[in-house]
């Protein structure tokens, strides 16, 4: 079950995460009405390992096993699953267009947790 905030909005957490990579993993792409707790609310496409149609390549797919991220209004970036490591505040502020530091790292601290769940389930099957 997905963390939620008093106002229903997704927020980090353990259920997030599980909850998050599991739907990933069975239905494909979900949206997040997603808020940082500190007064931030974003819209975001998640979506792993998605169908390529043309030729591979290109400044951000480097292949498969990738979790797609795409912030409404922001940018949108693929983030290896097979090298997980925690992301910090900069490198989603460059990715993804973010400009706060704190809403940045707190959606680095979820995109981590998500690619390590989802890491942990796609070798478990």
């Amino acid at each position: 079950m997905y963390d939620k905030d008093p106002y229903g909005y997704i927020c980090n957490g353990v259920g997030t995460t599980a909850t998050a990579a599991r739907d990933l993993l069975d239905r494909g792409p979900i949206v997040l009405n997603w808020t940082d707790c500190e007064g931030t609310v974003l819209n975001i496409l998640l979506d792993f390992d998605p169908t390529r149609v043309g030729h591979h390549g290109g400044p951000v797919d480097g292949g498969p096993g990738k979790l797609w991220v795409g912030v409404a209004g922001y940018g949108c970036y693929a983030f290896s699953v097979g090298r997980v490591g925690p992301l910090v505040s900069d490198y989603i502020s460059e990715k993804l267009g973010i400009r706060s530091q704190l809403t940045s790292q707190i959606l680095g601290d979820l995109i981590t947790d998500i690619r390590t769940q989802l890491l942990e389930n796609v070798w478990a099957s």
